[in-house]
């Protein structure tokens, strides 16, 4: 459903706002929202959940709670801090951006950076407050209520983009991240007794998180440093490149997100626990049943991707942005399709060696694929445009995502021959479908992805279960484990 929605919402935002002026200033200023607290903080995400749980199965639930408190406390006093120094300094954020001194048109950056700076402090707080409940089991609650915020979203969208124009953006985020803040506040309270508190927490509490985020902490800001790059020279690329960049971004974020999400939510904890028990049979036997899923769920997205971005385009934006646009959104898309395969692993595998306790390794190669992305951007984007930031990102994120794989110990025989399976189950349908398409008709857009879509779908499960897949046993309970987990 999340991946619906998501798709949803995003056909509402293009359909409405397409490649605008003002749709690149919303984008950049959502970006700022999101690089400020994560060249802070932003590795925390990384290992808060794992961390929780290594503190509660070693040291009780009790010091767990008050740590992750302390944790909690002191994002929440950043965020604060942050959003003040961005409120003063935002005229200097939006000419980094635009190159040039501000103008009467560019000064509508500055409003809208000004205006969604406060949403820092929801999210943060809703994201922490998340992963904590994902520890005790508590999956759907958040994702019910992140799917009501999209409807919202999409509503807000529909009734209010001929009255206030962009701001309707403005005031769905806001919608959205007040929402979802407000339901886990009294989910919280009830389900993790004496983690929300008016007292000021013990901030010596937070000490493990830091600590264990502290390898993470140089990646992660060159990661954000990227992204600034990314909007600086989309920007520079001309009106439009940073919406059809953020479109085809938000278009990978929709399986890419769900891939994060089950990973470090159902995944990691149970990986954690496994390594704290010292289960090395069932740490990989979860380890390889996940791994066949996400291939075998995921393999649509990567198909609709890699050979149907010109046709998705076409359906996402109904003739609201110009052909050239189209081409350049479907030759973004494609390559992104590509990095998927490599994001996949690298997902997995992260949360895999932080489970590990290998937070180091992670944050090396980390590292190294943030690092090889900024000097490729610095030295080639300039001239080849998004297309040219995608492909830096695709490329490093494949090689990185199979560094991790090695890293991880799990590139073994018996592994390696399932991977082999897995990429020849892709191959084989992709050439059956690529077949059966010569023979025919010329189709209308909506309908070429639909017969498509099918096609491929009914090609490899019928391959799947000739050539006998163990996969799909484990896809199986892997769908049923969190649909058990939802209710």
């Amino acid at each position: 459903m999340g991946l619906f929605l998501g798709i949803a919402s995003l056909l509402a935002v293009a359909r409405y706002f397409g490649a605008s002026r003002d749709r690149d200033f919303f984008v950049v200023a959502m970006s700022v929202v999101t690089v400020l607290p994560m060249l802070v903080y932003g590795s925390l995400n990384e290992i808060f959940r794992a961390k929780f749980v290594h503190i509660r199965e070693t040291l009780g639930l009790e010091k767990a709670v008050i740590s992750a408190r302390a944790a909690i406390f002191c994002i929440s006093a950043i965020s604060i801090v942050i959003i003040v120094l961005g409120e003063i300094n935002a005229k200097t954020i939006a000419e980094f951006f635009l190159g040039a001194q501000l103008s009467h048109t560019s000064l509508r950056l500055v409003t809208l950076i000004r205006i969604t700076l406060p949403i820092i402090f929801f999210t943060q707080l809703s994201a922490f407050w998340t992963q904590t409940l994902n520890c005790f089991n508590i999956y759907f609650i958040p994702e019910i209520s992140a799917l009501f915020s999209n409807v919202i979203n999409i509503v807000i969208v529909v009734l209010l983009y001929n009255k206030i124009g962009i701001f309707a953006l403005v005031f769905s985020s806001y919608t959205s991240a007040v929402l979802l803040t407000a339901v886990l506040v009294f989910i919280v309270r009830k389900k993790i007794p004496g983690l929300i508190s008016l007292r000021i927490a013990d901030i010596g509490g937070a000490k493990p998180y830091f600590w264990a985020a502290l390898p993470f902490m140089f990646a992660y800001g060159i990661g954000q440093i990227i992204t600034v790059f990314e909007k600086k020279i989309s920007m520079g690329a001309g009106i439009g490149n940073v919406a059809i960049l953020d479109y085809a971004q938000k278009l990978l974020s929709v399986p890419q997100g769900v891939i994060f999400s089950v990973a470090a939510s159902i995944l990691s904890p149970a990986l954690a626990k496994h390594c704290a028990n010292k289960n090395t049979a069932d740490f990989t036997h979860e380890l390889s049943s996940f791994y066949g899923f996400i291939f075998i769920v995921f393999a649509p997205c990567v198909f609709c991707m890699v050979f149907l971005p010109v046709e998705l385009g076409n359906v996402l934006f109904a003739a609201k942005i110009s052909v050239r646009e189209i081409h350049t959104f479907g030759a973004v898309v494609m390559i992104f399709g590509f990095g998927l395969l490599g994001v996949m692993h690298y997902i997995i595998f992260s949360q895999v060696l932080v489970a590990q306790s290998k937070g180091l390794v992670v944050s090396i190669i980390t590292l190294l694929n943030q690092a090889a992305i900024l000097i490729c951007n610095v030295l080639f984007a300039y001239k080849r445009g998004i297309q040219g930031l995608a492909l830096s990102w695709a490329v490093w994120h494949i090689l990185s995502g199979f560094a991790l794989v090695c890293a991880s110990g799990f590139f073994n025989k018996s592994h390696f021959s399932m991977i082999l399976r897995l990429c020849g189950l892709y191959a084989s349908s992709f050439l059956a479908l690529w077949g059966i398409n010569s023979f025919l008709p010329p189709l209308t857009d909506v309908l070429k992805i639909t017969v498509d879509f099918i096609i491929f779908l009914s090609v490899m499960l019928i391959m799947m279960f000739v050539l006998r897949f163990e996969e799909i046993g484990n896809t199986c309970r892997w769908l049923l484990k969190i649909d058990i987990r939802n209710k």
